[in-house]
């Protein structure tokens, strides 16, 4: 992962770097999603192949636990927070 925490990834949210990209939450998963625009001309089976390749990067940038990571998403955004 090139992001190994969320503190991480908002900083790189933070300064641009993750443009076009959007943080994709479920219960369990938690990875980035492609968002932006996809480029022109591409057949089919080309934009499949692409997406493909789209969803992979994402998983590579980051990967986390969904939901179950709230506590560490609210420190990596600054706010203080404990779980029990």
């Amino acid at each position: 992962m090139k992001y190994d925490s969320y503190e991480d990834l908002f900083a790189a949210f933070r300064a641009g770097e993750l443009e076009g990209w959007v943080l994709w939450m479920d219960n369990d998963n938690c990875s980035l999603s492609w968002n932006g625009s996809s480029p022109e001309g591409l057949t089919e089976e080309q934009q499949d192949e692409w997406a493909s390749r789209k969803y992979e990067e994402g998983q590579r940038l980051f990967h986390g636990n969904g939901q179950l990571d709230a506590v560490e998403m609210l420190r990596g955004a600054g706010i203080p927070c404990e779980s029990c």
